[in-house]
């Protein structure tokens, strides 16, 4: 039942969001509301939830925020592996397909002098330089990205809190499900962009995300934590020491990170939570 009004209250939200950004897409300054369409589309899934379960603000912040079961230590062990491995990853792949092989649409290195997170002169023009701005994007990824990614909590309470809860399928299925719905959800941000080639990516990245970020909830007991990975995985496709080229290149290597370190956290970290069967 709660899983049924979400979903309509879900799909009342997209038509009447798309209505209005077709509508705003079309006018003279086609950008005027689009600051506003993501502010309501970042914060409108914890009101579905609220709205489908039917619970007090206590009673619903108790069960999705409560930080009573963190595991503090799994979890500063999975933000920081977080933040390292959606660095490496992009720099070797795109070092390689890029920079090695010559393929321009995976992009680049930017060797040379950067701006770093609003820090100018950065020299990583060698190779021990180019190492420490990589070590520093790192760092900052990690302490910005955390804090950054916690105001995602409202969108978390939806993807990794209530569908998870309600939605009766594998393991394995699950975040296929959810991706599918988190995707959809931002249909009305698409008409801004080329829609196919948004949706297609924002429908691989989403789904990959899915299975990482619902495991990090699975193994760390709360989503405050996958919100701070959230936000670590977005803060680092933006560091200045690597250029991608496409969206599909972006796509690509978003989805091979995710995956691969789903796979790690699913092997090498343990579940303090009982499952539900």
């Amino acid at each position: 039942m709660e899983l049924k009004k979400f979903m309509t209250g879900f799909c009342l939200v997209v038509i009447v969001m798309s209505a209005i950004s077709w509508f705003a897409f079309n006018q003279a300054d086609s950008l005027t509301f689009r600051p506003e369409i993501n502010v309501f589309l970042w914060a409108a899934p914890a009101f579905l939830v609220w709205f489908a379960e039917g619970k007090g603000l206590n009673k619903l912040c108790g069960e999705y925020l409560s930080l009573k079961n963190i595991n503090w230590k799994q979890s500063v062990v999975i933000l920081a592996t977080t933040a390292v491995w959606f660095m490496l990853i992009p720099v070797l792949t795109i070092y390689i397909a890029g920079n090695i092989l010559g393929c321009d649409s995976f992009g680049h290195l930017n060797i040379g002098i950067l701006d770093i997170f609003g820090f100018s002169g950065f020299d990583a023009s060698s190779l021990s330089g180019y190492i420490a701005a990589v070590a520093v994007d790192i760092l900052l990824s990690l302490v910005v990205g955390s804090v950054a990614g916690l105001f995602s909590v409202f969108s978390e309470i939806a993807w990794r809190g209530f569908l998870p809860k309600h939605i009766r399928c594998s393991r394995y299925v699950l975040p296929v499900v959810v991706g599918v719905i988190w995707a959809l959800w931002d249909i009305p941000t698409m008409v801004f962009s080329e829609f196919h080639l948004a949706f297609f990516s924002m429908l691989l990245k989403n789904v990959t995300l899915s299975y990482f970020l619902i495991e990090v909830v699975r193994k760390c007991g709360s989503i405050w934590v996958s919100s701070a990975a959230f936000g670590i995985i977005v803060t680092g496709m933006f560091v200045p020491v690597y250029t991608v080229a496409s969206t599909y290149a972006l796509t690509a290597i978003t989805a091979f990170t995710a995956l691969s370190l789903w796979g790690i956290t699913l092997l090498f970290c343990r579940t303090d939570r009982v499952e539900k069967p």
